[in-house]
């Protein structure tokens, strides 16, 4: 899939958002979102976030076909994830959302809605939250845990969004004085840590045979033993300095909530002459809550404490999902799964 493709494709996304919803905060509420439909006639507004692209994207979501972070914004995540999905479906893969993809997104997203009031309890506010989270390693491998900053950045990640929509979403809520029992308007996407009433199950599907990486498309994907696409997650990849690997290589290990061996003569962009550190463990550490052994050296599969980052930056060499990509994977995954770079 070449970048004319994404272009084309990233222009009709934005048609077919802004000619369907009102990106208006007020109108982000819980009918809104769960009552779009595709070729409602609705207030046109270009910018977002508006419902309908809130839908879609937690359909993809459900459906494993990942948007990456939902934000209510069509970007090129959620452009590819369009494009994959319709492939995968033996639909025609044109990138545009038509009524023949929203209906097979639909079912493929099973059952609940998109989005559910969920409640704040007493163990969701007991921390210990990292606030401010510093930037230097040094001063990170001080901490006990790389925890959470927030109750809001916990929020965010449980429903798989950016705080900033989860924000609009819930514009009477005081997430700087979050109190147990209070409702939070949140996407309903299934949890890989923790079981919630009400939450859809995780997508149907089997193991994943074999991992696929596309270094120029910026995604992984999981295939089954014949090779069709099972799940598609955008990621984030080597630089011109730090790049991926290349070829095949096999899993060799799984490792969750990992600490992180800060070793800073593995990074073009670190002098050889600092030191090294060991970072402790949480969903803000650099490799997140997973951690993937690659046949290769110093090199896996892991989760990221920036999800809003991921395919729109580069990594040091390691292939980066959001966290709960990177969970769902590797529930998927074993010790001797064949990944594959394609250039």
């Amino acid at each position: 899939m070449g970048r004319g493709f994404l272009a084309a494709a990233f222009l009709s996304l934005v048609a077919f958002a802004t000619g369907h919803a009102s990106a208006a905060a007020q109108d982000l509420t819980l009918d809104a979102v769960n009552k779009a439909e595709f070729g409602a006639k609705q207030q046109v507004k270009k910018d977002g976030p508006n419902p309908i692209i809130i839908k879609a994207q937690v359909l993809l979501d459900r459906a494993r076909f990942s948007p990456g972070v939902i934000d209510g914004n069509w970007g090129k995540n959620t452009a590819k994830a369009v494009y994959w999905f319709q492939f995968a479906k033996g639909l025609n893969a044109t990138g545009e959302v038509d009524q023949g993809t929203w209906d097979a997104l639909s079912r493929a997203a099973g059952a609940g809605e998109p989005l559910t009031r969920v409640q704040a309890t007493a163990e969701d506010l007991k921390g210990p939250w990292v606030d401010p989270l510093p930037d230097d390693p040094y001063e990170q491998a001080k901490l006990e845990c790389l925890c959470y900053s927030s109750p809001l950045e916990l929020f965010a990640e449980r429903g798989h969004a950016t705080p900033e929509l989860v924000q609009k979403l819930n514009p009477q809520v005081d997430f700087a004085n979050l109190q147990a029992g209070t409702e939070i308007l949140l996407p309903n996407v299934p949890t890989q840590t923790a079981s919630r009433p009400g939450a859809p199950a995780p997508a149907a599907g089997g193991q994943v045979a074999r991992i696929l990486i596309s270094k120029q498309g910026f995604y992984l994907q999981g295939l089954d033993a014949q090779g069709h696409i099972l799940y598609h997650f955008p990621s984030t990849l080597g630089s011109k300095y730090d790049p991926s690997a290349s070829g095949t290589l096999q899993i060799t290990g799984i490792h969750p909530e990992p600490g992180f061996h800060y070793q800073p003569k593995l990074f073009a962009d670190v002098s050889d002459e600092k030191p090294e550190a060991q970072l402790p463990a949480g969903p803000n550490s650099p490799v997140g809550l997973v951690w993937l052994d690659l046949s290769k050296p110093h090199h896996g599969i892991h989760g990221t404490a920036s999800p809003e980052t991921i395919g729109y930056t580069s990594s040091h060499g390691c292939v980066r999902l959001t966290n709960w990509d990177a969970l769902f994977l590797a529930q998927r995954v074993k010790p001797g799964t064949q990944v594959v770079f394609r250039e």
